[in-house]
């Protein structure tokens, strides 16, 4: 049972697939996980366009203050610190999360859905490209 996450890459064009740690994990597991996934990008060219998909574990939230450049505002409730992490790893990767760009019904955002309880953590990230988001 391996607790800090999963990476699965390929390089045609790069790409990843995370798995980030849960909620209850320790901040030094996640830690593990974002210096880890940190290593993989950095060995991808910048010539090349990366790509980061995966099931983050984290809430980005619809208020995007701070975060205009890689946040669309297409999300569902609010931000916690799992999903500041990821919008801090973008920001520090020049990647936009791509699918907060998209304009759904709220239906349509939540990655799972029970009751009255909706989450959104399945994300993906995209490089930042001239007019990517418009503010």
């Amino acid at each position: 049972f391996y607790t800090s996450g999963w990476l699965l890459a390929s390089w045609y064009p790069p790409s990843l697939c995370v798995y980030a740690p849960q909620v209850g994990l320790s901040n030094e597991v996640k830690d593990l996980f974002y210096e880890k996934l940190i290593a993989v990008v950095a060995v991808v060219p910048a010539s090349e366009q990366l790509f980061v998909c995966g099931d983050w574990n984290g809430h980005i939230g619809k208020e995007r203050v701070g975060y205009e450049n890689i946040h669309g505002g297409s999300a569902i409730g609010r931000k916690y610190d799992e999903g500041e992490r990821l919008l801090e790893f973008a920001i520090a990767n020049d990647l936009v999360v791509g699918n907060s760009v998209l304009e759904k019904q709220p239906k349509h955002l939540a990655t799972y859905q029970s009751g009255d309880v909706n989450t959104q953590i399945d994300f993906y990230t995209d490089e930042v490209s001239e007019g990517t988001l418009q503010t």
